[in-house]
């Protein structure tokens, strides 16, 4: 796309944004739309398949990259790897979990 293609388009969308949203939410379900991609559409793969498939997808897409791609890039080790996992389990577990991380042997 040229550069006068995508200033043209930009500027369709920020005068005409009303007029877009209204069109887009003619039937009113928009939010439930919005919510369903905040779940199911903004990963690097989109499923037609059951939730829970698509939650194990999402774990092995994780797991790929902490197991062969973190390692090909950067020196690390097996334990720290085990952490980083961890950690991932934590935050993403659970609404109101705190993690606490601090630097051993800096006072």
């Amino acid at each position: 796309m040229s550069m006068k293609a995508c200033r043209s388009q930009t500027f369709v969308i920020l005068y005409r944004h009303v007029e877009i949203v209204a069109e887009l939410n003619r039937d009113g379900k928009m939010l439930s739309r919005f919510e369903k991609y905040l779940r199911h559409g903004f990963y690097p793969f989109y499923t037609t398949e059951t939730e829970q498939n698509y939650l194990v997808r999402v774990n092995n897409l994780i797991t790929s990259v902490i197991d062969y791609d973190v390692p090909a890039v950067e020196r690390v080790e097996y334990e720290t790897l085990r952490k980083a996992k961890h950690l991932l389990n934590l935050v993403g577990g659970g609404v109101g979990v705190r993690v606490w991380i601090c630097r051993r042997g800096v006072r």
